[in-house]
């Protein structure tokens, strides 16, 4: 869902980034690893595999498929973090309001 950033402060990146940060890029829901700036989407199996391989087998879906069988669907932006606010309210960036969640959980 896009986002507007007329309803966030000024500074809403910086704040955002901080709570990121201070989860230590994991999903405070679900204890996901999540990437950390610099690595892209192309190279999130690869991170996956050095830093947490036991969550390699959540990059992908596995649909059946006809004609195929079973196919595997890579989801990278699963491991994508965000920043959520609790009460829904771009304006309150109060820390305990505020939470680093997947962007995408299943």
């Amino acid at each position: 869902m896009p986002i507007n950033l007329n309803l966030y402060p000024d500074n809403w990146n910086e704040i955002a980034l901080s709570i990121k940060q201070a989860a230590n890029w994991t999903c405070e829901w679900c204890g996901r690893p999540c990437r950390p700036p610099g690595i892209s989407q192309k190279q999130t199996e690869q991170w996956l595999r050095d830093n947490h391989p036991e969550w390699l087998s959540h990059l992908y879906k596995v649909v059946s498929d006809d004609e195929n069988g079973a196919v595997r669907i890579a989801k990278p932006q699963r491991f994508t973090l965000t920043t959520a606010h609790l009460d829904h309210n771009p304006n309150n960036c109060e820390a305990e309001n505020l939470k680093a969640l997947c962007s995408v959980l299943y």
